[in-house]
């Protein structure tokens, strides 16, 4: 099985967040206190599990808090920033930050949200696949809040729908990808861009894998959801 040990992990935290300024003000997402500690030392444990040793965040909204927070390290992960100046996105984060990745795939992860899966499984089968670009899927039970993802037998996405209008269970987006710095490089530059909304639906047909899971999931960019985060940890705790 191959591990995350030489690859670079990319989360993307720079979203305003909204929907959680009424609970959250001043706050940025990745440093909302869950159980204690900020929702991204969760991530940021989980990835140390899998290897990773370096993490680079994608910042924008507050982001000089999050880097007052952190600092250059966190356990054995030596950390980075790619601050924006302006609002621009997941896609248009990730071509900010294309200078500090190398050659080949990054793992690219929402700083607001978190599966609980097996990464490496997720890196090995991506490579298995000679894949450039992959989406892990987590099966939820209505899909229109997430997104709807449809993938053939051979795990090509088909169907990337960022908003889907019918509710129901189904294959939804959870937030963790694997890219090749090829993909990233044609993004454009200094543009708001949106993976899910931009750069995935046109990958569909033939560019794009999806890993199928069925992994406890959360994201925290609701006042409901973040109330339930707590619990989420609680119940997994010894296991990240």
């Amino acid at each position: 099985m191959h591990t995350l040990s030489d690859i670079t992990a990319v989360i993307l935290a720079g979203g305003a967040g909204t929907r959680l300024q009424k609970v959250l003000p001043d706050v940025p997402k990745a440093l909302a206190d869950v159980n204690g500690k900020p929702f991204i030392s969760f991530l940021l444990d989980r990835l140390e599990r899998f290897g990773v040793r370096r993490v680079i965040f994608c910042t924008g909204y507050l982001g000089h808090l999050i880097q007052d927070a952190l600092g250059k390290q966190s356990g054995k992960i030596q950390l980075a920033y790619s601050p924006e100046q302006s609002p621009l996105d997941t896609a248009g984060a990730l071509a900010n930050a294309c200078h500090l990745l190398p050659a080949g795939p990054s793992l690219v992860i929402n700083g607001d949200s978190y599966c609980h899966t097996d990464l490496n499984q997720f890196y090995t089968w991506f490579k298995e696949k000679t894949a450039d670009a992959a989406v892990l899927l987590t099966r939820v039970a209505d899909t229109r809040r997430f997104g709807g993802v449809e993938i053939d037998p051979s795990g090509h996405v088909v169907s990337f729908n960022e908003k889907p209008e019918k509710n129901g269970p189904g294959l939804a987006n959870a937030g963790i990808y694997l890219i090749d710095r090829a993909i990233i490089e044609a993004f454009p530059e200094n543009t708001p861009c949106s993976l899910e909304k931009d750069i995935f639906p046109k990958l569909t047909g033939g560019k794009l894998m999806g890993f199928s899971t069925q992994d406890a999931f959360i994201d925290i960019g609701t006042p409901e959801s973040y109330k339930e985060a707590a619990d989420f940890f609680t119940a997994l705790e010894g296991q990240i």
